[in-house]
């Protein structure tokens, strides 16, 4: 699946607030998509740039120019359209530690 041109989406196909919202919301989730379009590029393209590898969210981050929470909230878009799987080995899903110490589901590119 190709990445959206956010330009080229209308304020109902981003659906980011609702229709009781204020204005002001309205207005910050319609331009809140190109947000998301470009952390989804940045973090793809990091990907790719790192060569074939299984990543963390963390170890996404360090490689582009996003933290490791609005990369994790990228993620799953981002897998649900196919352009990253989730690393398992059988049935078992691939974690790694973080820098804190817990762990962290690991992707690759398709």
């Amino acid at each position: 699946m190709k990445l959206a041109d956010p330009r080229q989406l209308t304020f109902d196909e981003v659906a980011r607030s609702r229709r009781s919202d204020p204005e002001t919301s309205k207005s910050a989730a319609a331009q809140a998509h190109g947000v998301v379009a470009e952390h989804e590029l940045l973090i793809l393209r990091a990907m790719r740039d790192g060569g074939e590898r299984d990543w963390t969210p963390h170890e996404i981050a360090d490689c582009c120019d996003l933290n490791s929470v609005q990369v994790t909230r990228r993620l799953s878009a981002l897998w649900v359209a196919g352009l990253i799987i989730e690393v398992k080995v059988g049935e078992i899903v691939v974690t790694r530690r973080t820098p804190s110490g817990r762990r962290a589901r690991c992707w690759r590119l398709p």
